[in-house]
């Protein structure tokens, strides 16, 4: 039985010291974590000086071992005060000093002998075998515990209110954070650490579940890493999915938009590292660890998104952090799309018009490719004009347009120069290529049409860029070689003075 009850006793003692000594590997993080080292120190100054009353048998070391306790008594209500005031950005600053004064004051005063009397009519021991000491406090010692138990309170209120304001994503862990408090209050109220709990359990034991709880909100749910600054931009009702991480990049807050955009990546929780779901993203991976301002664009389900980062630089004791900002800009994206197109391709044919085609051509030189072009231009089309209607020659032009696509493999510009020339721009200096390539058009448009209607063939003139050469005069070169295949008789094709005979 005794070793039950010292382990009741001891435990606790022991378990607060772990928590006390990893509370203050991250007290310099931020301003808020040094709050929060300060109140697990008191806790377990509070503890060791429970057990030092209750294992004790001398008057001298009860009482010193109750003095021990009225420090965090004393000073625990105005330290998480001022931490619920940080956490939900509303410092306490130069004003925490005055608060902390007379509570402050009145502990140097319970360990004075002179001005003892001042906060405790008497001190005895009471009781048969086990003796506890009875304290009669001074109406002074009474106003400084109300004080103290109504700041903590409002402190308390406060957290409960932000964390009904607050997303979803941090409620429930900030009124487990509340509720610890109350919890640890209460029992401090009911005086349960000054004496025996049916002279077996110490507060230090009752309230050490609610100090394990508090403490794991604190760490595991990153509560003291939430920056208040972030928090009035991360609300509810912003349809934008915004995340919030810490100097590690891993989540400590977000939004329900961002909880839905990511769900189907993998569950989104507090703790987890944002990297773990930009893996297959290798520029939104580069920007967020980076740390830098910049803005990413990225497609999901063919939809369009764009990540805007954020970083908090640390300053004024909080520590560095990161916001992402997503916004869908997929209806933006294919508007733009769709006005370039209009912009860049032939309404006809949906070829590229003229001007489109020439900002090819500057790409690829810009890039070094080689550089060959086809021209060419159906023959006799005025005749199909006049003879057949407009209409009718809207319909040739349509038709050579399949016949061509079908011909080339996608990684030529095909364009529709005007009315019926087209060019067609490859990437290549070869000669015997290009020709090929042509007079494969050629005789594809003879061939198809041959037993139509009307019967279309083309004239078409090719070359390549020289070395040194100018586009203009390749295009110029190439142009006079498809009028010079019109002069010769049509439906064949002229490179420089060469001409490939019909076939």
């Amino acid at each position: 039985m005794e070793y039950i009850k010292e382990a009741i006793w001891f435990g606790p003692m022991i378990g607060m010291s772990f928590l006390l000594l990893h509370s203050l590997r991250f007290r310099r993080e931020s301003e808020i974590s040094g709050w929060f080292s300060s109140l697990m120190l008191l806790l377990f100054t509070w503890s060791v000086g429970s057990y030092i009353e209750l294992r004790t048998d001398t008057f001298e070391w009860k009482l010193f071992g109750r003095n021990v306790q009225q420090i965090g008594v004393f000073l625990a209500p105005v330290i998480v005060y001022g931490l619920i005031r940080r956490l939900i950005g509303k410092p306490l600053g130069t004003a925490s000093m005055f608060i902390l004064m007379p509570f402050v004051t009145a502990v140097v005063l319970i360990f004075t002998d002179r001005y003892h009397g001042l906060m405790r009519s008497y001190v005895r021991l009471e009781g048969a075998g086990e003796k506890v000491i009875e304290v009669v406090r001074t109406p002074l010692n009474t106003i400084l515990l109300l004080s103290g138990l109504l700041l903590c309170v409002i402190g308390i209120i406060m957290l409960v209110i932000e964390a009904f304001r607050i997303g979803t994503a941090q409620k429930k862990n900030y009124l487990a954070f509340a509720f610890s408090l109350i919890a640890i209050s209460l029992l401090a109220a009911f005086r349960l650490g000054s004496t025996y709990l049916a002279d077996i359990l110490p507060l230090s034991t009752l309230s050490f579940p609610f100090v394990v709880l508090l403490f794991n909100q604190a760490y595991r749910h990153q509560l003291l890493k939430v920056i208040p600054i972030a928090r009035s931009v991360i609300v509810d009702h912003l349809k934008e999915p915004i995340m919030l991480l810490d100097g590690n990049l891993k989540i400590v807050d977000f939004n329900p938009s961002a909880e839905h955009f990511l769900e189907k990546l993998g569950p989104l929780r507090i703790g987890i590292s944002m990297l773990h779901f930009v893996n297959d993203h290798p520029l939104i991976k580069k920007a967020i660890t980076s740390r830098e301002k910049t803005t990413v664009g990225f497609e999901i389900d063919e939809r369009v998104f764009e990540m805007q980062l954020i970083p908090l630089k640390a300053h004024a004791g909080m520590e560095s952090a990161l916001i992402l900002m997503l916004s869908d800009r997929t209806s933006e994206v294919r508007e733009e799309q769709l006005l370039r197109r209009l912009a860049e391709t032939d309404p006809l044919t949906g070829l590229l018009n003229r001007r489109a085609f020439q900002d090819r051509v500057e790409l690829s030189l810009d890039r070094g490719d080689g550089c060959g072009l086809i021209l060419f231009d159906i023959d006799h089309f005025k005749q199909v004009n006049d003879t057949y209607g407009h209409q009718k020659g809207d319909e040739v032009i349509c038709l050579v347009t399949r016949i061509v696509e079908n011909v080339l493999d996608g990684s030529e510009a095909f364009s529709r120069i005007g009315g019926e020339e087209f060019g067609v721009l490859l990437s290549t200096q070869d000669q015997p290529s290009l020709l090929k390539k042509a007079e494969t058009i050629r005789k594809s448009v003879e061939s198809t049409t041959r037993e139509s209607d009307i019967a279309i063939t083309v004239s078409i003139g090719c070359g390549v860029l020289a070395r040194g050469e100018r586009f203009e005069k390749l295009y110029h070169r190439t142009d006079s070689a498809l009028y010079e295949a019109k002069r010769n008789g049509r439906n064949q094709t002229i490179w420089a003075e060469h001409v490939v005979q019909n076939s």
